[in-house]
């Protein structure tokens, strides 16, 4: 955390039965206060762990701050499966509420 700006990250190491690896890693950034108060826009990507493939998502949101209790965030997911036989991309869009009490 430095100060309005966040970076986070991970790696994990996963041993594969038989030998291998499946290992993971991901990391991201996020601006806090972004056009208003309580608000936050953040991109994060990660690869999930496989063992011969890489698959990759990307996320890109902005978290709307509507009061105390409860923010609103649409985001933006890529996806790209890179497994055996399906090299497909995908675009998802979400809607998150998220209530406080």
């Amino acid at each position: 955390d430095f100060g309005g700006f966040q970076v986070g990250g991970h790696y994990a190491a996963n041993d594969v039965e038989g030998g291998g690896d499946a290992d993971s890693y991901g990391g991201g950034v996020a601006f806090a206060d972004l056009f208003g108060t309580g608000n936050e826009f953040g991109v994060y990507g990660a690869v999930q762990p496989s063992e011969n493939t890489d698959p990759l998502i990307v996320e890109a949101y902005y978290q709307i701050n509507v009061n105390e209790f409860f923010t609103f965030t649409p985001a933006l997911i890529y996806a790209d499966n890179d497994t055996a036989g399906d090299e497909t991309d995908n675009l998802y869009g979400a809607l998150r509420a998220s209530f406080n009490f």
